[in-house]
């Protein structure tokens, strides 16, 4: 009988090990997935705006992607998308070297998956796009929101960290998705 009760002892020691190693391994794999998570936000890649009467052609995002990985000069291959007005919609990003002054910034990156907690978002030189404000105006930068920006593209390739862009969009507009 002694014996029985020592290995039922034995047994709630054990499990009450197990439980403990188990919550301290737990924990963090938890933390992490749940920081990942919470932190994402949708890919607009692959997203595209419906046109309305008379409205400025849309640009998606796999489009501006080969144009920039092909050979050649995009503005040559592609003129209806330069030198005239385009929406582009993604995320907003803190232009390196470009002050934030009030919650507002006149110069900033536009890419379609602003990453996560765990990954920043990738610079690729198709999936970013360099936007500037007309006539030295700013806009509150919105970061995790969906934005769509309206204005003239260009061509000019240069290097940011970590990344490259190429294109460079001269805005007239630019507004939350949910508010147009």
């Amino acid at each position: 009988m002694r014996r029985l009760e020592r290995r039922k002892r034995k047994r709630k020691g054990e499990w009450k090990t197990f439980g403990i190693i188990a919550l301290v391994t737990a924990c963090p794999v938890l933390f992490t997935t749940l920081a990942i998570t919470l932190s994402q936000r949708p890919d607009v890649y692959g997203a595209t705006l419906t046109p309305d009467a008379g409205d400025t052609r849309f640009v998606d995002w796999r489009t501006l992607d080969d144009l920039a990985s092909e050979p050649g000069d995009p503005a040559t291959k592609r003129a209806d998308l330069f030198g005239k007005e385009v929406r582009v919609l993604g995320y907003m990003l803190q232009f390196p070297g470009s002050p934030i002054r009030n919650g507002t910034v006149g110069r900033f990156l536009l890419v379609p998956d602003p990453g996560n907690w765990l990954h920043p978002p990738h610079l690729h030189s198709g999936e970013v796009i360099d936007i500037r404000l007309e006539g030295g105006n700013s806009v509150p930068l919105l970061e995790g929101k969906v934005v769509i920006v309206r204005g003239t593209m260009s061509v000019d390739p240069m290097k940011v960290e970590p990344g490259e862009v190429v294109f460079h969009l001269l805005a007239t507009s630019v507004t939350r998705r949910d508010e147009r």
